[in-house]
C-alpha cells in the first residue's frame, strides 16, 4: 500500500499588519497555482517564493491517494 498526498490549497496570514488572509489554490482543470487576495485572481508563477513574500502559511489542504 503507498500513500501520495496531493496538495492543492495554502491558506496564508498576510505579513501586512492588518489580520489578513490570502489563498493559494490549484486549479484541477489548467493544473495552474492562482493566488486568491480579496477581489483579486493572479496566476502563480513560483509558488513557494509567492507563498513566502505574500504570507505565513497556516493551513495546507491535500487530497490524498491510497494506491
Amino acid at each position: 500500500m503507498e500513500i501520495i498526498y496531493y496538495l492543492y490549497g495554502i491558506i496564508c496570514l498576510s505579513r501586512s499588519t492588518d489580520v489578513h488572509y490570502i489563498a493559494f489554490c490549484k486549479n484541477p482543470i489548467d493544473k495552474m497555482w492562482y493566488n486568491y487576495n480579496d477581489t483579486n485572481v493572479e496566476a502563480v508563477n513560483n509558488l513557494e517564493n509567492d507563498v513566502l513574500d505574500n504570507g505565513i502559511p497556516v493551513a495546507l489542504f491535500y487530497q490524498i491517494y491510497i494506491i
